[in-house]
């Protein structure tokens, strides 16, 4: 997946020429893609009405353009299964399948949807997005008419909580009712009948954006939403429970406010952060953000391939 600036570059490609940017947006872009997108998401006073809504189509037409590279990035992996291709991921999931495991991720990618749903679990079952997502989202099919399956596997729990590239709204900035719906994404040797549906649901959000938050500086705008803050409360009820966090390549940067906070109020005393991450410095930016908390921080594992290692180590 792309680090942030890698992103913007390649946002910017995906907008093509029929895209016109303002200097001003052109250059935050290069120089530092989240200023970028914070901007354009803010109304600003010192401009006029149609000014900060030619800013807020621009901010959606991006979303769109997040939404495509990340699809783009992970389709390149449809020509073999993940799960033959690296191992170590279809251990890891299959852990949080048969430990019923609550999963926070910030990413917005459909990789752990796609892996899930190439592997046999209980009874050579294979996994669906419906039964990882909470039922506070709402299967676009029911937008055409098919109903979704009634009976839901019991399984790990993912709680997209910054949304998800197969996730659509009307991206109207007062959205904070209005359902959301998911687009399951297509697997690699699905039959002529599923990619019917799958294009029937597709056509069923033609009409809708992508819900993303997207990494600007004040999210607290965008979590507003009634179905993300269920999926945020669901999280923190699940983190003051839990004596025992892995943190998979989060390394908590100072900029990231909301969660420092949602960290300091949900973790309960004695709980013990594990830390797999390249950057070793992770530990600090943990340890200062979370100053004075009653946690027990350690780095499990560091250095290029320290997920895949400590999978195989633990699973």
């Amino acid at each position: 997946m792309p680090l942030l600036q890698d992103l913007a570059d390649r946002v910017r490609d995906c907008l093509g020429d029929k895209t016109i940017l303002p200097d001003a947006v052109a250059g935050m872009m290069r120089e530092n893609f989240a200023h970028a997108l914070s901007y354009l998401e803010q109304s600003k006073p010192w401009l006029t009405e149609s000014e900060n809504l030619r800013h807020r189509a621009l901010f959606l037409e991006m979303s769109n353009a997040i939404a495509r590279v990340l699809d783009e990035t992970a389709a390149e992996i449809r020509h073999g299964p993940p799960s033959s291709t690296h191992p170590w991921i279809a251990n890891l999931i299959r852990h949080w399948h048969e430990q019923r495991s609550t999963v926070l991720t910030l990413n917005y990618d459909t990789l752990i949807e796609r892996t899930a749903s190439t592997i046999e679990m209980d009874a050579g079952r294979r996994l669906s997005s419906g039964d990882l997502y909470p039922l506070v989202l709402t299967d676009a099919g029911l937008r055409f008419g098919s109903a979704p399956p009634e009976h839901r596997e019991r399984t790990f729990t993912l709680l997209k909580l910054h949304g998800s590239t197969n996730w659509y709204y009307s991206g109207r900035t007062a959205t904070s009712g209005e359902p959301i719906y998911f687009v399951p994404p297509l697997r690699a040797d699905a039959d002529e009948a599923a990619r019917h549906k799958h294009e029937q649901r597709l056509r069923a959000v033609a009409d809708k954006y992508p819900f993303l938050v997207p990494p600007v500086y004040d999210k607290s705008p965008l979590l507003t939403h009634e179905t993300i803050r269920a999926l945020w409360f669901e999280a923190g009820e699940t983190l003051k429970r839990a004596r025992h966090l892995v943190c998979l390549g989060y390394s908590l940067p100072t900029s990231d406010l909301t969660m420092m906070h949602f960290l300091r109020a949900t973790l309960s005393p004695g709980a013990r952060v594990e830390l797999v991450n390249q950057d070793r410095e992770s530990v600090s930016n943990f340890e200062r953000l979370l100053k004075g908390a009653d946690i027990d921080i350690v780095q499990a594992n560091s250095g290029e391939n320290c997920i895949s290692e400590f999978v195989q180590r633990h699973f």
